[in-house]
């Protein structure tokens, strides 16, 4: 099942498995994540088909695609508002962390950007208390 393990299904796992009785939960997470890898090769296939047919804005608007898909599904499944923290920090520190630590910049601004709303979470727990 680790195979399965990527954005989508684990967005639509945290949504719905809490609806899927424990026993029939391998099951049901091993039918999702076959179905998306299926579906996948289908859209690629599709794809690899027709972009070199595509206008070069197409083919631009694809790229994009992925970052806005992963974001707007992680925003979507967040539970606590430090997810939020998290996600808002790592967007402003990315362009940061790229001036600073090229080739790094992607790890380092959501390294920083999680600890950051990790501390955030923390203070709001016990402001709550």
């Amino acid at each position: 099942m680790s195979h399965f393990v990527a954005v989508t299904s684990w967005v639509l796992a945290m949504a719905q498995l809490r609806n899927v009785p424990r026993d029939a939960r391998t099951a049901w997470y091993g039918g999702l994540g076959a179905t998306l890898v299926l579906l996948n090769m289908v859209v690629v296939a599709v794809v690899y088909l027709i972009a070199g047919q595509l206008p070069p804005i197409a083919s631009a608007a694809l790229l994009l695609l992925t970052p806005i898909y992963f974001l707007t599904s992680m925003w979507g499944s967040a539970r606590e508002r430090a997810g939020y923290v998290a996600m808002v920090l790592g967007l402003a520190l990315g362009p940061v962390a790229h001036v600073l630590v090229p080739g790094f910049d992607l790890l380092a601004a959501g390294l920083v950007g999680g600890l950051l709303a990790f501390g955030y979470h923390l203070w709001a727990r016990r402001r709550q208390a």
